[in-house]
């Protein structure tokens, strides 16, 4: 029968998606799954189109929930996922028909704590492949530490490793620990959850199979435009120290400069706001005089990443204007 795989969906206002995306995970090859329908608080048709499913499929389960974001919805399908393995698949997204034969397939050959595999990017003119072969092949913890921990948390110019939750099959008991900690934030997420799943997971597994479709949009509860919240990196990176051993590789350098670019990602979102950039600029250095924020930026150094450099070095000075022209 092979192992059981809980596939977990959040869902908000992705009707126009919905459908393509359940009938991937129903139609898959491999059947000894369950699928976790999590809708949270949607507006649209999204409701009704995972109730009728439901009716038909003994194997979905739909939670409907007030919306709380994508980390309180995958929370909530975590609670009552009791399969193996967690696969999380986003709304708007779908998978190959196989991909949960192939992942079971690796597992029942290396029985690794995580499966990666690659994906589609799916944009509206083109479709762009993206296939880990750098990572290829079966991980032990001293394989992982040399190849995967010196690019976990920011890559400073080298080939970053991706830390999305979605194309991956992670062992149920691991994610839980660290998708259920009080980690609610809307930037990096992923990184949040995922990077501490990497760092204890005592192997892995890399295909370079493309089994994912990430579907290039702006209008789900994870692509779309936003103004983020200033407490997200300082949330994250207490949860990176929290959970991470710094002291490991290069880890700690990486993570000062994962906080400098998040921190560049909120004040540049901020320009969203619908106000005067007067304002905006006078709230971004009233933010960034957070002690815990600038210590990140008084640490942080890139070697490579010109891109971070000049991030950091329009921060750290306070050129908050430059923000608007740099984008």
């Amino acid at each position: 029968m092979g192992v059981k795989f809980s596939l977990i969906t959040p869902i908000y206002n992705v009707g126009k998606y919905l459908y393509q995306c359940i009938d991937g995970m129903v139609e898959q090859s491999y059947e000894n799954i369950e699928m976790i329908l999590v809708d949270d608080g949607s507006t649209d048709d999204s409701s009704a189109i995972c109730d009728t499913y439901a009716q038909k499929d003994h194997r979905i389960k739909v939670i409907h929930k007030e919306n709380g974001g994508i980390v309180s919805a995958r929370q909530a399908g975590m609670r009552i996922a009791d399969g193996d393995y967690i696969i999380c698949v986003d709304g708007d997204d779908w998978i190959d028909r196989d991909y949960c034969k192939r992942m079971n397939e690796i597992i029942e050959e290396w029985h690794p704590d995580i499966v990666c595999c690659g994906y589609v990017e799916e944009g509206a003119e083109a479709r762009v492949g993206r296939n880990l072969s750098a990572y290829e092949g079966y991980k032990t913890k001293e394989d992982m530490v040399q190849t995967i921990f010196p690019v976990l948390l920011s890559t400073d110019g080298k080939r970053s490793f991706p830390l999305s939750l979605w194309a991956k099959a992670v062992k149920t008991d691991l994610m839980r620990k660290y998708q259920l900690q009080n980690v609610v934030v809307n930037i990096g997420e992923d990184i949040a959850c995922m990077a501490a799943c990497i760092f204890h997971a005592a192997s892995i597994y890399v295909t370079k199979d493309l089994l994912y479709h990430y579907r290039r949009t702006t209008d789900s509860m994870t692509k779309g435009k936003h103004v983020y919240d200033w407490d997200g990196p300082e949330i994250r990176g207490r949860h990176i120290e929290a959970n991470l051993d710094l002291n490991v590789a290069n880890l700690r350098e990486q993570h000062y400069q994962s906080m400098v670019i998040a921190l560049y990602t909120v004040a540049r979102s901020q320009l969203n706001r619908e106000e005067s950039i007067r304002t905006i600029v006078k709230d971004i250095r009233s933010q960034l005089k957070n002690p815990y924020y600038w210590n990140a930026l008084q640490q942080c150094r890139f070697h490579k990443n010109k891109s971070g450099k000049v991030k950091l070095f329009v921060l750290k000075h306070k050129l908050y204007y430059l923000i608007k022209l740099i984008g």
